[in-house]
C-alpha cells in the first residue's frame, strides 16, 4: 500500500498541473493515475483554494506583462511588414502608397507607445520590494524553526544564498 508521503506527492504534483498548467480534473486523473473524483476533492477542499490559486495565477502580475509584451512584439512585427511596403512603394515610385503607409507606421508607433507605456505601469505596480521579500521570507523560515528545527538548520545556507540572490535581483 503507497505510504502517506506518495499521496502527498501525488497532491502536490496534480495541485501544480492544476494552478500552473490549467489542466482540467479530467487531464489530471489521466496523467497522474489518480481518480477524478479525488482530483475533484482535492481542487474543492479548503473553501476551493486550488480554484484561487488558479485564479490569481491567471491574471498575476507576470502573466499581464507577459501578454503585453506579446501585442508589442505582433505590433513591432506589423511595424517591419509596413516598412517593407514603404520601401516597395518606393521603389515603384507610389507617393501616395508612400504617404498612406507612413500615416499607418505613425499610427503603429503610437500604439506601441501606449502599450510600452502601460508594461512599465503594470512592472511598476506590481514590483515586490526587496523588504517586503525580505520580510515573507523571514516569516517562512521562523515558522519552519517552529515546525521542523533540524530542517531549519540544515538550510541555513541555502536561506542565506537564497536572499543574497532575492537582494541582487530586486535591488
Amino acid at each position: 500500500m503507497p505510504s502517506k508521503e506518495y499521496y502527498r506527492k501525488l497532491k502536490k504534483e496534480a495541485h501544480d498541473l492544476y494552478v500552473r498548467e490549467g489542466m482540467t480534473c479530467k487531464e489530471i486523473s489521466t496523467r497522474i493515475n489518480v481518480s477524478e473524483r479525488s482530483v475533484s476533492s482535492w481542487i474543492n477542499e479548503n473553501d476551493a483554494l486550488w480554484k484561487k490559486e488558479r485564479q490569481a495565477s491567471v491574471i498575476s502580475s507576470q502573466k499581464q506583462g507577459d501578454n503585453l509584451k506579446q501585442i508589442i512584439n505582433i505590433l513591432a512585427d506589423q511595424k517591419l511588414e509596413l516598412l517593407r511596403m514603404i520601401d516597395e512603394a518606393i521603389a515603384e515610385g507610389d507617393s501616395d502608397k508612400v504617404l498612406e503607409l507612413r500615416k499607418q507606421a505613425a499610427t503603429l508607433d503610437n500604439s506601441v507607445a501606449q502599450w510600452g507605456n502601460q508594461l512599465k505601469e503594470v512592472d511598476k505596480k506590481n514590483r515586490i520590494t526587496l523588504a517586503i521579500y525580505i520580510d515573507v521570507m523571514s516569516r517562512i523560515f521562523d515558522a519552519m524553526k517552529v515546525y521542523n528545527a533540524d530542517l531549519y538548520f540544515k538550510t541555513l545556507d541555502f536561506q542565506e544564498n537564497h536572499l543574497y540572490e532575492a537582494a541582487k535581483m530586486l535591488g
